[in-house]
């Protein structure tokens, strides 16, 4: 049987663990129930009741926040496959993989595309009226209120109303709800309006504060010579989305939407369950330079963990009390100004350096996932954790 990889809500943790024909009985459950959800390309996650071994399956992925009445012996699992990061919706009938985000609400639809396009995805789009249906099901046991959700869409009035995805292909499905579209030329973009149970496609805007969906697809910005394949190293503990190098024993990501400040880069890492970059070696700092400069074309100020602790003869610490050994210093580096006691790395004109100057008041950040650890030594050194994305099994 082709391994599978399921992710299992344990206490409010998420726990993934690998699933194969010789070892799944050790988790309590028989093999033909991972067996139906794998071969049913419906199924995006299914209920195991140990006692009366009763499994059902779903077709939307139950989030923390979702209300969903336990039944006892009841253990949830969620599918996962390695070209979608685990914490987006995979639904293999419609193929699928993205995330209703609602972190942070947008003001305009043009901030929505490029949150999306910041993290390396795309605002989520779909082939069939039923693969829309079917998101508009997950936004239904995602978020328990009414809300819009863009989408990608757009009206070109110059082609007979017709509506174009952000690749120029055309968008032949559709949802629409009554009276919808709207022919006013300011309502040209498209959403999913969810409201008293219902969820629908529009372009009349109910609400000016919109969320919006991304969707995961590969791209790259390296021009592939004839016949090039491009393969990345993947292994079970660390995001499909992130950099794994095991060298310096590094999982982590470029997140290249901006904050205004640290605390704020801080907290998004904290959010998801990362935490912000650290490194040991002033080759590993020098190795994830190498990755922002084929990240990000352009000038930035990356956000990673290290403070000044000023009172301590200027020596420099990670935010888990552990000293900061290993620099990678620019030209007249630190400054000794008390403003400036917090660390980034800066690009510009090709290189790549650490600096307590900030050079602009907008930054991106680098989240990190650390390596395996016991779960209970992840849950008592981070217990504010609520999404634990690390394998306890390893690899068949």
């Amino acid at each position: 049987m082709e391994s599978v990889c399921y992710r299992i809500t344990n206490n409010g943790v998420f726990v993934i663990k690998i699933l194969t024909q010789n070892k799944v009985s050790k988790y309590g459950f028989n093999v033909r129930w991972v067996t139906k959800c794998s071969r049913d390309l419906a199924c995006v996650s299914f209920f195991y009741n140990k006692y009366s071994e009763v499994c059902q399956t779903k077709s939307v992925q139950f989030q923390l926040n979702s209300y969903v009445e336990p039944e006892y012996g009841n253990s949830y699992y969620t599918l996962y496959q390695e070209n979608c990061p685990v914490d987006f919706v995979r639904n293999r009938k419609y193929d699928l993989c993205y995330k209703p985000f609602m972190n942070n609400m947008a003001k305009t639809v043009n901030t929505d595309y490029s949150n999306c396009d910041n993290d390396g995805y795309v605002l989520v789009s779909a082939k069939t009226d039923d693969a829309y249906r079917h998101i508009c099901d997950q936004l239904m046991v995602t978020d328990e209120g009414n809300a819009d959700y863009t989408i990608d869409g757009e009206e070109d009035f110059s082609m007979n109303g017709e509506w174009w995805f952000s690749n120029d292909e055309q968008m032949l499905a559709f949802i629409w709800g009554p009276d919808e579209p709207s022919n006013e030329s300011d309502f040209y973009y498209v959403h999913l309006h969810v409201e008293d149970g219902k969820c629908e496609m529009q372009n009349t805007p109910y609400y000016y504060d919109s969320y919006y969906i991304c969707q995961f697809q590969p791209y790259s910005d390296v021009e592939p010579e004839y016949d090039n394949s491009y393969y990345t190293l993947y292994q079970e503990n660390c995001p499909v989305d992130f950099v794994r190098n095991r060298k310096y024993d590094l999982c982590y990501k470029p997140f290249l939407n901006m904050v205004y400040n640290v605390d704020e880069a801080y907290s998004n890492c904290e959010n998801d369950g990362y935490v912000i970059v650290r490194a040991k070696t002033d080759d590993a700092y020098r190795h994830i330079c190498d990755q922002l400069m084929v990240t990000d074309n352009g000038y930035g100020e990356y956000i990673i963990d290290g403070k000044e602790d000023i009172s301590m003869n200027g020596d420099w610490w990670f935010s888990n009390d552990e000293q900061m050994l290993a620099f990678i210093w620019g030209p007249n580096q630190p400054i000794d100004v008390s403003d400036f006691y917090y660390l980034h790395l800066h690009i510009e004109d090709g290189k790549c350096e650490m600096q307590n100057t900030p050079y602009s008041y907008d930054y991106y950040y680098i989240c990190q996932i650390f390596p395996c650890v016991s779960l209970h030594q992840l849950v008592s050194s981070y217990p504010i954790l609520n999404n634990i994305n690390c394998c306890l099994t390893s690899q068949m």
